[in-house]
């Protein structure tokens, strides 16, 4: 693994060798995973999609998705294909797709998309 920010001696060492070789998560940086970071509601779909529930969806709505951000198809497939509550705070138009996810949200989250 290429990141500088977790030893072979964490705790969650683990998890994150099994999350990048799977290609479920990439981290922030070509060398840094920052396991320290909260999750973004942008990072939670991305997530869920490469967990392979995903199916490729072309555009979103959201004023704060940019088109060609790499998080953009999953924000589309998330809001035309699952769970409404994670998605209804973004009936004003945006997604926010910063704000960070409350781990009951992230369960929530997963749970329904693996049906």
């Amino acid at each position: 693994m290429p990141f500088t920010d977790v030893a072979g001696t964490d705790w969650f060492y683990n998890a994150v060798k099994a999350v990048y070789d799977e290609g479920i998560m990439n981290g922030v940086s070509d060398t840094e995973f920052a396991p320290n970071m909260p999750l973004t509601r942008g990072m939670l779909v991305t997530i869920v999609g490469r967990m392979g529930a995903a199916e490729s969806a072309s555009n979103t709505s959201f004023a704060d998705v940019s088109a060609d951000a790499y998080y953009a198809p999953y924000v589309a497939w998330a809001a035309e294909n699952i769970f409404y509550c994670f998605i209804s705070r973004a009936l004003s138009g945006s997604f926010f797709i910063y704000s960070f996810v409350r781990n009951c949200a992230a369960n929530t989250t997963v749970i329904s998309a693996m049906g």
